[in-house]
């Protein structure tokens, strides 16, 4: 699927344990804090972000002595369309 695909062009998993091994080995980590609810939730033409809760990428750079160089795009919620349909059907899968 999607995940495979991803793999094998270079991106790695979400998890802490993965970003803990990259930020040692010297690498640069890309981050979408907002993850799935991010997606899920977006309603064209409305810009939203998800951060509330999600604040251990900042603890990571701390430890890691990495700066954070933070960055929006602004428009990406209306490249696609959301319905309402079946939305705790997808809820549920993710």
């Amino acid at each position: 699927g999607v995940r495979t695909v991803t793999l094998k062009t270079g991106c790695v998993d979400a998890g802490r344990k993965t970003a803990n091994r990259c930020l040692r080995q010297g690498l640069s980590l890309f981050l979408c804090p907002g993850g799935q609810d991010e997606q899920l939730e977006t309603i064209c033409g409305r810009e939203r972000v998800y951060l509330k809760s999600r604040k251990g990428f900042v603890r990571l750079a701390m430890i890691h002595n990495v700066p954070l160089v933070p960055a929006y795009c602004f428009g990406s919620s209306d490249l696609y369309r959301t319905y309402g349909a079946f939305y705790g059907a997808r809820r549920w899968l993710v």
